[in-house]
C-alpha cells in the first residue's frame, strides 16, 4: 500500500466530502452473497456486510444531524422517499410495507416526529404510488424536491432513502433508480452517492 494507511472501503464510503453506498446491483440471491476482497488484507468481506456497514455509517451521520432535521418539509420528504423506495419495483406487498413502516418507527432521526403522523403520511404516499405508480411518483418526487433549498435536509432525505433501501441487505437496481431520481429532484448529483 506504499506507506498509506489502510482504509477499509466500507469506512471511506461515507466521508464528509463524498458520500456513496456500496451497491448490490442484482436481484440474484447468489450475487448478494458474493464475497468482496478487502484490498489491504485479502480477507473476504461479504457484500451484504459492506452494505449493512455502509447503511449503519450513513445512519450515524444522520443521527449526528438529528437536531437540524425537524422541518415539515424534511418530514414529508422523508416519508415520500421511504414510500418510493418501498414501491420502487412498481408494487408494494404488505410485508414490505410493514418492514419499511417498522424501520421508520425505529429510525432515531425520524423520532423527531410523532409516529402516528409519520405512518399516516407514509401510507398516503404508498396509496398514491399504488393507484398509479408513474403519476404517483411525479407527485412524490415533487414533495421530495421541497427540501432542495436546504442542502443538509436534501442530503439527509437521500441518505434515508439509501438506508431504507439497504436495510434488507440489498440495494437493488429499482431502488437505486428511484433514489437517483430523488437526487435530481433535490438538485444533488447522484454520483455524490455513487448512484
Amino acid at each position: 500500500m506504499g506507506g498509506r494507511p489502510c482504509v477499509h472501503p466500507a469506512r471511506k464510503l461515507f466521508s464528509p466530502i463524498r458520500t456513496s453506498p456500496i451497491r448490490a446491483t442484482t436481484h440474484r440471491p447468489d450475487a448478494a452473497r458474493a464475497p468482496d476482497t478487502h484490498p489491504c488484507k485479502g480477507a473476504e468481506v461479504p457484500i451484504w456486510n459492506q452494505l449493512r456497514q455502509s447503511a449503519q455509517t450513513m445512519q450515524g451521520q444522520l443521527t449526528a444531524k438529528k437536531n437540524e432535521l425537524k422541518s415539515g418539509a424534511f418530514r414529508d420528504a422523508s416519508m415520500a422517499i421511504c414510500a418510493l423506495v418501498a414501491a420502487a419495483d412498481g408494487t408494494i406487498d404488505p410485508s414490505e410495507r410493514q418492514r419499511v413502516a417498522s424501520l421508520i418507527v425505529s429510525n432515531d432521526v425520524l423520532n423527531n416526529f410523532p409516529a402516528d403522523d409519520l405512518q399516516r403520511r407514509f401510507n398516503e404516499y404508498v396509496t398514491k404510488l399504488q393507484a398509479d405508480f408513474e403519476f404517483g411518483k411525479v407527485s412524490v418526487l415533487q414533495d421530495i424536491g421541497k427540501t432542495k433549498k436546504k442542502p443538509a435536509e436534501a442530503r439527509a432525505v437521500i441518505q434515508i432513502g439509501i438506508v431504507i433501501g439497504g436495510a434488507d441487505g440489498t440495494f437493488d437496481k429499482s431502488e437505486q433508480a428511484v433514489v437517483r431520481e430523488a437526487c435530481f429532484a433535490v438538485g444533488i448529483s447522484p454520483e455524490e452517492f455513487d448512484l
